[in-house]
């Protein structure tokens, strides 16, 4: 314990004070979830009842009401079996109550028309669901081609337009994620400036579909290239939330190493990467949780003559996860960060025997400006992540020499945690990795 780098004489006696508002605290996402499943409940039930609303609009309300009526129904009864995202045990792990549990969160279902009267659930993790679910994202299954077209909305009465969005800031030179944490001014991680809050995020739930028959060329070119998607990470302040290692010199350390279990990460979907300069998001009828194309947010048209209540959103999806942010103290090239976060990640999965599908390695805040290493758990549990890590934050340990290069001496010990025959790890080898070079 005494090595562990989180343990103190009064850890035991914090960790029992903080554990009653904790566990009030950790039920807040369950309260606002059936508030918001029973406000759509009522909104949609007037909408369904509205004899002067085209019976369109009418029957899609209500579906939309029987949505909501389900979801209540399995928040209300968390004890019917293991399988939802209210199992007690289950929402006390994502919630980082009971970490080690391996109870991982339930994906994010789009709903596919497959032929006239039948519908086919298709399912995705959320952390892969923001891109393959975005907003009018082509989705492919059985050789037909489907659109989606809107998401499940958390509805809130004192939103705007009745809609539940998250107010939050996201620091542009590290992605710390600064949420419900009152008005802050400088970045709790880096002390840089931050800026105004932006007010539009929204959680993305399930997704529904229709079917595509033809697809335009601008759309298609539009859905090859992508979305951007950026991650932001905040840690826990509570005793043990955040360890912090040093590389070098305390006080001028060629690398910080930042490391939390059940860190908080978002995963958001600023819009297409080809877009214009300077706008981030998409536009929702805030009603029916409808996409719509600009042009239909702009002017509206024949389909939407009624979205009145539109605004544009900025969709995300939040998890929790052990991750480790390493970050250097003069900060190298771009080409030297992308290979070392390749190599890194390499030298990890190879040492504790992780696939690769097991260990995530972005740059923060994004490949185009990498100014820190984000290493996370991508499945679920992490009992080997976490001693992967640990070894991972001692590798200074290793090899006391410096390079040259800042990202040198790094590089040296990522080699040394391999073994010799890795010795040869270079920027070019290291930047072979298919998530650094598309």
């Amino acid at each position: 314990l005494e090595a562990s780098g989180w343990h103190t004489a009064d850890w035991l006696a914090q960790v029992l004070a903080r554990a009653p508002a904790n566990l009030d605290r950790a039920f807040d996402n369950w309260r606002s979830q059936y508030s918001t499943a029973r406000q759509a409940m009522a909104h949609y039930q007037r909408k369904m009842m509205d004899n002067s609303a085209p019976e369109a609009e009418r029957q899609q309300a209500r579906e939309l009401r029987d949505d909501a009526e389900a979801r209540m129904f399995e928040l209300e009864s968390p004890g019917r079996g293991s399988n939802s995202d209210s199992y007690v045990y289950r929402y006390l792990a994502s919630q980082g109550i009971l970490p080690g549990y391996n109870f991982p969160r339930l994906p994010i279902t789009a709903m596919l028309k497959v032929r006239e009267g039948k519908n086919r659930q298709l399912q995705r993790p959320r952390f892969l669901a923001i891109t393959e679910f975005g907003p009018r994202a082509l989705v492919y299954h059985e050789g037909a081609r489907h659109e989606i077209t809107s998401v499940t909305i958390e509805r809130s009465p004192t939103g705007a337009g009745g809609v539940r969005f998250i107010e939050a800031k996201v620091c542009p030179a590290c992605s710390t994620l600064h949420a419900q944490l009152g008005p802050v001014d400088v970045c709790v991680s880096c002390q840089a400036k931050l800026g105004p809050p932006v007010d539009k995020y929204l959680r993305m739930l399930n997704v529904t579909t229709r079917r595509r028959e033809r697809i335009h060329s601008d759309e298609e070119e539009r859905m090859r290239l992508g979305y951007e998607v950026r991650t932001a990470v905040a840690f826990d302040g509570g005793p043990g939330g955040q360890l912090l290692a040093h590389l070098g010199d305390a006080k001028a350390p060629a690398w910080t190493l930042r490391y939390g279990r059940a860190a908080t990460l978002w995963r958001i979907n600023k819009g297409w990467k080809r877009r214009q300069p300077g706008s981030e998001g998409f536009p929702l009828d805030l009603d029916n949780g409808k996409w719509l194309t600009q042009a239909q947010y702009d002017d509206g048209d024949s389909e939407t003559p009624d979205a009145v209540n539109k605004a544009v959103v900025i969709p995300f999806v939040e998890d929790k996860r052990n991750a480790l942010v390493l970050s250097p103290g003069q900060k190298p090239s771009r080409e030297a960060m992308l290979a070392l976060a390749a190599a890194l990640k390499q030298a990890v999965q190879r040492v504790f025997q992780l696939e690769d599908s097991e260990l995530a390695c972005e740059c923060l805040p994004g490949d185009d400006n990498p100014a820190h290493i984000l290493l996370y758990e991508a499945a679920e549990g992490g009992a080997v992540y976490d001693r992967a890590v640990a070894h991972v934050c001692a590798f200074h340990k290793l090899d006391r020499q410096s390079g040259e290069h800042v990202h040198g001496a790094v590089l040296l010990h990522v080699a040394a945690v391999v073994d010799h025959d890795s010795a040869q790890v270079t920027p070019e080898r290291g930047a072979r990795s298919y998530e650094h070079v598309r």
